[in-house]
C-alpha cells in the first residue's frame, strides 16, 4: 500500500475540488506507478475525496455563475476528463437556458439592432448555448424590446 501517492493526492485535493482524470494525471507527472495510482484513486473515492459527480455539480453552479451555456460547462468538463456518460445525463432546462441567454445579452448590449441579429446569435453560440436557445433568445429579447 503506498501512503506516499495517497499522501500527495490527499494534499493535491486539499487546495481544490478535482477530477479522477486530474489526480491520476498529477500523480502520473510525480512519478507513481499506475498501481499506487489507482490504490491512491480507490481510497480517496472510498471516503468521499474524490467523486467526479460532486464535482460536475458544484461545475455546473459555478458555470451558471459565470453566465456559460451548457454546451461550454460539457465541453470543459470532458476536457477534465469527466466521463461523458455523466454528462449526457445532466439535466438541461432549456426555459432556463433561454431566459440566461437573455440576460448575457441584454447585459452585454444594451440596445438590440435587427441588423445585428447574425452577431447575437454567433455571440451566444459561442457562449456555449444551443443554436436553438440562441434563436429564441434573440427574438424573444427582440420582442421584449420592441414591445
Amino acid at each position: 500500500m503506498s501512503s506516499r501517492a495517497y499522501q500527495k493526492a490527499l494534499n493535491y485535493l486539499s487546495r481544490a475540488l478535482r477530477t479522477t482524470a486530474e489526480v491520476r494525471q498529477y500523480l502520473s507527472k510525480n512519478g507513481f506507478s499506475d498501481e499506487e495510482i489507482e490504490e491512491a484513486i480507490s481510497r480517496l473515492t472510498a471516503i468521499g475525496y474524490l467523486d467526479d459527480k460532486r464535482y460536475v455539480e458544484n461545475y455546473l453552479l459555478s458555470g451558471k455563475a459565470l453566465r456559460y451555456g451548457i454546451y461550454r460547462i460539457k465541453s470543459k468538463l470532458l476536457q477534465k476528463g469527466i466521463d461523458l456518460e455523466l454528462l449526457n445525463n445532466l439535466p438541461v432546462d432549456e426555459e432556463e437556458e433561454v431566459i440566461k441567454a437573455k440576460e448575457i445579452l441584454l447585459k452585454k448590449y444594451k440596445q438590440l439592432d435587427p441588423e445585428d441579429y447574425g452577431k447575437y446569435y454567433r455571440f451566444l453560440v459561442g457562449r456555449g448555448f444551443s443554436p436553438a436557445v440562441a434563436r429564441k433568445a434573440v427574438f424573444l429579447t427582440d420582442d421584449k424590446e420592441n414591445g
